[in-house]
């Protein structure tokens, strides 16, 4: 994906990636992270989400169950979907970053949730 990002980009573009680190250290001991439920309503829905996250080796996996109602219906409608995202630790993801060629390479920790790469393609 980062290749990717650097074929695509013109000489002297910015990539910018938001990437959650992989921290061997910070590992829980269970690998059950967290459970968030949220609700929305206004007049023409209601959607209460139930979010699972836990940690299965470096895999992240997110679990979402949504369930829908809108005034007529007879019953709410469940959803549901998973996401999978491996975490790379943040020497595995500058040393990426420069195989594919990036230069002037920065993480910033402090940005966003996660922390900020910043990499730019060489002129």
């Amino acid at each position: 994906v980062l290749a990717e990002c650097y074929r695509s980009l013109d000489p002297g573009g910015v990539l910018l990636v938001e990437l959650m680190p992989f921290v061997p250290e910070a590992t829980p001991e269970t690998n059950e992270i967290d459970r968030t439920v949220n609700s929305y309503t206004d007049d023409e829905v209601a959607i209460t989400s139930v979010q699972t996250s836990r940690l299965e080796g470096r895999t992240l996996v997110l679990e979402g169950d949504y369930l829908v109602a809108r005034p007529g219906d007879e019953r709410s409608t469940h959803h549901a979907d998973t996401h999978r995202l491996t975490l790379f630790t943040v020497e595995e993801v500058l040393d990426a970053l420069q195989t594919c060629g990036f230069g002037d390479i920065e993480y910033d920790p402090s940005r966003l949730q996660t922390g900020l790469f910043i990499a730019n393609k060489p002129i």
